[in-house]
């Protein structure tokens, strides 16, 4: 009767055996059947709880049964199967040949096959009382009786669409029972409309598809096309975070929620920098983290709180998460900056700290013993040798004070610590390093404390690091010289002790001050301005001459500047020197004959008339590459006439740099230094410095700014600078040995003003209070660096 049923209607429904069901265990083994359905994973609480509602002493109801010869009616305990069970073959002749188990595969509920077994298992785990046997025997009785007595709907399947409506319909009988956690999720739901081709929403009402007993509708259909999208090209890391989410918090959290998986999709598509596929799982882990430290509860995240509550105009989780993100990329540029073994271990910190769970794991775990973290019942004070065996100890150790304050800022972004301050950013629509620029224009206006509220507390620290990597070094060349009122944090602090008491003192300190600038600055000298002089000087400088990066990710950016090079007019603050045609020509032919894959050289002219009127400066830039392999980049400076990526190859609204801004140097050094007679400043400068205090070059004009907006766009990893005038870009000094000397002297001084300012990254507390007892002037009596 089955089989004739099966040939006429390719469908079978009655009464069976559980034992007569695949339970899809061997799904994903090489052991599993050809037509069986892999059921994916469930966590064992969503079993138990399926388990207590359906296949427990609780659920046994009493029924009236006849027994003995005489039929009389007793009562007994019993357990009915929940739901029928939908199960399929692709040949009904097998239904005549025993034995009969395991000849079915599910189409849908296999998780109520593994419930079953999971209530058998623990009732032979359990002995009853005064009884025999080491297991439940009144259980075991009523979990079999309930086990022979299953409703099995048969269903006649011959290709995968088949297999799909079948899967759809067993998940909607087993949902329809209150307990959805055992029901196919929406991922599931999404694959089954691709494998049945619903391409319209009239397919999927055609087809009488369901989802949490709803009709195929609009919303349904554009959730399963986004969720898709996310799921191509086979195992996609965005089903691999959704499955470690459902089985810690169940799948009501967010796998059967598909509007929240709609807003999902949406965001992960709107962000660059990697796969929608790899953004949106690191947006499930994400969330993931924040359930696991207890930012939220479970329950409470609902889609207001994960995407916008419109009622308070208060931005969501998720798009505060990608604020965090962005913060991440641009760790990502300034550990760039490093030397090179330095920046490969930081960037491997970084990418470590952006796993929301690996963070976990080593950083935020309160039960971890290298996490550090004093929980309730171990509240006590932490002395200082253990806190410096914490993993974020550890981790700082290996760097300066500015790296490891950047990375112990991303770990306090994991850990939702600015979470307030990554929304209010997120509701902001400018990027991140546009926000952090208007944060130092904010700064610099002398905003007094109350007078309005400013920056968030995020966006402050981040100015602070950003401006520390600044002012920091890149490779084994210095960075940036820092501007007058970074170095003035000294000014104030001198001691007023006698200098012949305090020359030791100063002399151990000094040592230190420059031990930690060689770590950032070194200069070399070559013998002529020549091709071949100015290349065994960039081997000289082994770190820069040894950087690898690659191409649209960190270069080596080679600079000359004719303005930095030779001064010899008689009022050089009123005009321009042209070099020696051989010395400026020197700097080409060695810009020009640079063979790194990614050497990109810049010449500037020094506003020469021979070259541009005076209120333009040119540069001429050697790529590496053909330009239209280099990516351009999005800028975010100096771009007041529309260039708003380095395809725009101009700066505009640049701030010509003060000559009471540049460092300076004595008239006598400065004559020794460029070989003649150099003229002595204006009485207006005179009143104002003195008159042995004067610039080193008075046409050197491109500010700190500008070099930190150019470094950053052409991606700079290491520098190599030709004519480095008075360090304002500071990476390498090519010049005499006067010259070398006194750029020493300024990135000594720069050095200590760094280590006094808290968050620099040469900020050394116990350092600083030792500098602050020296006086101003640099040490070495012959140089007096600033006026």
């Amino acid at each position: 009767m089955a089989e004739t049923s099966m040939r006429i209607n390719a469908l079978y429904e009655a009464s069976g055996n559980v034992l007569w069901l695949r339970s899809g265990a061997w799904a994903s083994n090489q052991r599993a059947a050809a037509d069986e359905q892999d059921p994916g994973q469930i966590s064992l609480s969503c079993l138990q709880k399926f388990v207590a509602a359906f296949f427990s002493m609780k659920a046994a109801l009493k029924t009236g049964v006849q027994r003995g010869q005489k039929k009389q009616k007793i009562h007994k305990n019993r357990l009915l199967w929940p739901v029928t069970m939908v199960a399929g073959t692709s040949d009904a002749k097998k239904m005549r040949t025993p034995p009969f188990d395991g000849t079915m595969s599910l189409a849908g509920g296999h998780f109520v096959v593994w419930s079953w077994y999971l209530a058998v298992f623990e009732a032979m785990k359990k002995k009853a009382p005064a009884a025999i046997f080491l297991f439940d025997t009144a259980a075991l009785t009523m979990l079999w009786e309930a086990g022979l007595t299953v409703s099995i709907q048969l269903r006649q399947i011959n290709n995968s669409a088949e297999w799909a409506l079948a899967r759809n319909l067993g998940s909607e009988m087993t949902r329809a029972q209150g307990d959805p956690t055992l029901a196919d999720t929406f991922l599931m739901f999404a694959k089954q409309t691709m494998i049945l081709s619903v391409d319209t929403v009239a397919d999927g009402l055609k087809l009488d598809l369901r989802f949490q007993g709803s009709d195929y509708n609009p919303s349904m259909h554009k959730a399963a096309s986004n969720i898709l999208a996310l799921m191509s090209g086979g195992s996609s890391p965005f089903e691999a975070a959704m499955q470690r989410l459902e089985l810690a918090y169940g799948r009501e959290l967010l796998s059967n929620a598909y509007s929240k998986l709609t807003r999902l999709a949406s965001l992960a598509k709107s962000v660059a920098g990697g796969s929608p596929s790899e953004i949106a799982a690191w947006l499930v882990d994400q969330l993931h983290l924040a359930l696991k430290v207890k930012i939220i509860a479970p329950q409470k995240t609902v889609e207001s709180w994960l995407d916008r509550d419109r009622k308070h105009n208060v931005m969501g989780f998720w798009p505060s998460a990608l604020v965090v993100r962005e913060v991440f990329d641009l760790a990502s540029q300034l550990v760039q900056k490093l030397p090179e073994t330095e920046a490969k271990e930081a960037q491997n910190a970084v990418k470590e700290i952006l796993n929301p769970l690996k963070c976990y794991e080593i950083y935020l775990n309160a039960e971890s013993e290298a996490s550090g973290i004093v929980t309730e019942d171990n509240d006590e004070e932490l002395d200082a040798p253990e806190v410096e065996e914490t993993a974020l100890g550890k981790l700082k150790s290996k760097f300066n004070k500015a790296t490891g304050d950047l990375l112990e800022l991303l770990i306090n972004l994991q850990s939702a610590k600015h979470l307030k301050s990554c929304k209010a950013m997120a509701a902001e629509d400018k990027t991140v390093a546009k926000q952090i620029q208007e944060c130092q224009e904010w700064q610099r206006s002398n905003k007094k404390e109350g007078s309005e509220e400013g920056p968030c507390e995020l966006l402050r620290q981040l100015t602070c690091v950003v401006q520390s990597f600044e002012v920091g070094a890149t490779v084994t060349a210095s960075a940036a010289a820092p501007a007058p009122s970074l170095i003035a944090a000294l000014g104030g602090a001198a001691a007023n002790e006698n200098e012949e008491n305090m020359a030791a003192e100063r002399d151990r300190v000094w040592k230190l001050v420059q031990a930690e600038r060689k770590k950032y600055i070194s200069f070399s000298i070559p013998r002529d301005f020549t091709k071949d002089k100015l290349s065994d000087a960039f081997r000289a400088a082994s770190k820069v001459y040894n950087f690898s990066g690659s191409l649209n990710m960190s270069h080596r950016l080679v600079m000359g500047s004719a303005d930095l090079l030779h001064e010899f007019s008689e009022e050089p603050w009123a005009n321009a020197s042209k070099p020696a045609d051989e010395v400026f020509q020197g700097v080409a032919d060695f810009l020009a004959g640079l063979t790194g894959s990614t050497d990109f050289a810049f010449a500037f002219d020094g506003r020469m008339r021979e070259c541009r009127r005076i209120l333009v400066e040119s540069a001429a830039i050697r790529l590496p590459q053909p330009r239209s392999r280099v990516k351009v980049k999005k800028r975010e400076a100096f771009n007041s006439c529309g260039e708003h990526t380095t395809y725009q190859s101009t700066y505009s609204g640049v701030r010509f740099r003060s000559s009471s801004e540049l460092p300076l140097i004595q008239l006598a050094l400065k004559r020794k230094i460029l070989g003649n007679e150099a003229p002595i400043a204006p009485e207006g400068w005179r009143d104002r410095f003195g008159d042995d205090s004067v610039p080193l070059f008075w046409q050197e004009s491109k500010g700190i700014s500008f070099w930190n907006s150019l470094l950053d766009d052409w991606r700079a990893g290491a520098i190599f600078d030709c004519s480095p005038g008075s360090g304002a870009l500071m990476e390498s000094a090519l010049g005499n040995r006067e010259h070398m000397s006194w750029l020493q002297a300024v990135a000594d001084r720069a050095a200590a003003g760094m280590i006094t300012v808290e968050g620099s990254t040469l900020f050394n507390a116990d350092l600083a209070a030792q500098v602050k007892k020296l006086p101003l002037d640099c040490h070495g009596e012959q140089f007096s660096v600033f006026g």
